[in-house]
């Protein structure tokens, strides 16, 4: 296909259906909120204009875009595939393709960072080896962006989405103006819509970057995340 995929990145709690989610076709970016995931997230969302919806709609809508503009759809590893699946009710369709942004990212810094994607292993065990916890250090998103000689902003807030959108559903609840919302929370929940917003751009960034690394790709230099 040689349209710009659909990117989406969901944001939510484990083991369960997203909460968020934001879609970003060439400029145009849009966020949208699963109120049948969640109906306390109305209040913060629609106090930033978000859409809110049904989960299971939104995943259909999305296919039915991607159909319609001949579009693959596009997420940083198979988290959305999966989710989209699950809100669809079956298997992914097999007239809609997929990309993985974390498989591209991988095919790039093996590409222009050999040594960077060869420490990557030994770097994980020997913090296994120490007792820490390691994850997926080392294949994040963040850890490819900063390879890539991107900045990450201050206020991403790596690894603290689901407290705050735990802090906005506990105190959306019985009220009904956004501007209810402590300070403090709204500023919180307004970083977890850019980091979303954020996931999202640089999740295309890699796409392109996987793609063009037959050509030689790049080095480093600024992403679209002004874009």
């Amino acid at each position: 296909m040689t349209n710009e995929p659909i990117v989406v990145d969901f944001e939510g709690f484990a083991d369960r259906r997203p909460v968020l989610a934001g879609v970003l076709v060439g400029r145009t970016f849009t966020q949208t909120a699963f109120t049948d995931v969640e109906p306390g997230i109305a209040l913060a969302a629609r106090g930033r204009r978000l859409e809110c919806t049904d989960f299971p709609a939104f995943c259909a809508a999305l296919i039915g875009r991607a159909r319609r503009e001949q579009r693959a759809i596009a997420g940083f590893s198979q988290h959305e595939l999966t989710r989209i699946a699950d809100g669809l009710g079956c298997a992914w369709p097999e007239d809609v393709e997929y990309i993985d942004a974390k498989k591209r990212a991988k095919a790039w810094r093996s590409a222009r960072h050999p040594d960077a994607a060869a420490s990557v292993g030994p770097e994980r065990q020997r913090l296994r080896q120490k007792g820490e916890r390691c994850r997926n250090l080392g294949n994040r998103l963040v850890d490819f962006v900063r390879l890539a000689g991107d900045e990450v902003p201050s206020g991403y807030d790596d690894g603290k989405v689901t407290d705050t959108l735990r802090r906005v559903l506990g105190q959306s609840d019985g009220r009904r103006r956004y501007r209810a919302l402590t300070q403090g929370t709204r500023e919180a929940w307004c970083r977890v819509l850019e980091h979303n917003r954020l996931d999202c751009v640089w999740a295309r960034l890699f796409i392109r970057l996987g793609s063009s690394r037959s050509r030689g790709g790049r080095a480093g230099g600024k992403s679209e995340a002004s874009a």
